[in-house]
């Protein structure tokens, strides 16, 4: 069981997880503008949501690597690599949190999609 690897796999997903909220907060913020016609309040917001979408790409490629050295702990290329197969290098208490908080991003992920379209759909009709 690799220590580390249990750690850094938690706190990726306790950073994914903050930057998703983050990430929300901004978009239903921008959806209060767009209802309000507030211009200003929407451009300011849209830069917000693209800047926190450039940390998202950071953490992607932590999220990459972070695959690579379990890929690599498995035997297996990265790209087959599941939180389920993860999970069977770090113990069952670090397993539970990882897939808890994995499903809370996997939450937070989909209000966004849902919020982002609410707001497309509130443009197109502006």
């Amino acid at each position: 069981m690799s220590t580390a690897l249990e750690a850094e796999l938690l706190v990726h997903l306790d950073e994914q997880i903050k930057s998703a909220r983050h990430l929300l907060k901004l978009v239903l913020a921008q959806g209060a503008a767009i209802r309000e016609r507030d211009t200003e309040a929407v451009l300011a917001r849209l830069s917000d949501i693209q800047s926190e979408m450039v940390r998202r790409g950071s953490l992607e490629q932590e999220r990459t690597a972070l695959l690579q050295r379990a890929g690599a702990a498995l035997g297996i290329p990265a790209t087959a690599v599941t939180l389920e197969r993860l999970c069977t290098l770090i113990t069952p208490g670090a397993a539970r949190a990882a897939m808890e908080r994995s499903a809370e991003l996997r939450g937070l992920l989909a209000e966004i999609a849902r919020e982002h379209g609410i707001n497309r759909a509130l443009m197109r009709q502006e």
